[in-house]
């Protein structure tokens, strides 16, 4: 996947050739959007592909239609800066406001506010996020030169319950 200025989604076959990555063909592009398109995650089996927005909000597609996007998700007050996916129902979000964010996929909601990159004087916007690979455990950067981690574990079981 890649973000192209014009607020789209493009979906590219690759081939690699020796060392040499070469794009061959767009098999994919959506509509124009309103606004920068900031995140990406692929949910739901392969079967929704989520964009985080710089208004806030997650527009999801279908992935079998990228025309415009089936769904909309608002909550966010800011933009989505970066997502990872925590299961086929669960993402959590990044956002300009500092905010980590769990987000459940069908039903669409801003499910808990896992935490927050920011000392005690000023909020940082969170840059990216990284989830560990047993799920306990979810990272965050910002512009203030630290990585933060939170505990999720709590978070990740209820939703495993689902």
């Amino acid at each position: 996947f890649f973000f192209n200025d014009t607020a789209t989604t493009e979906i590219y076959t690759e081939q690699i050739v020796g060392s040499v990555r070469c794009v061959q063909e767009t098999d994919a592009l959506s509509d124009s959007m309103e606004e920068d398109l900031l995140s990406i995650a692929i949910v739901k089996n392969g079967q929704f592909v989520l964009c985080g927005s710089s208004e806030g909000i997650i527009y999801i597609f279908k992935w079998d239609w990228f025309g415009d996007c089936k769904d909309r998700l608002l909550g966010h007050p800011q933009s989505i800066d970066c997502m990872v996916k925590v299961d086929e129902n669960t993402v959590l979000t990044g956002a300009e406001d500092g905010f980590l964010r769990g987000v459940g996929i069908q039903p669409n909601k801003i499910l808990k506010v896992l935490g927050k990159h920011a000392d005690e004087d000023e909020n940082f916007p969170v840059q990216s996020v990284a989830v560990s690979r047993c799920k306990r455990f979810a990272a965050t950067t910002s512009h203030d030169y630290s990585i933060k981690f939170y505990d999720i574990a709590q978070f990740v079981d209820q939703r495993s319950s689902y």
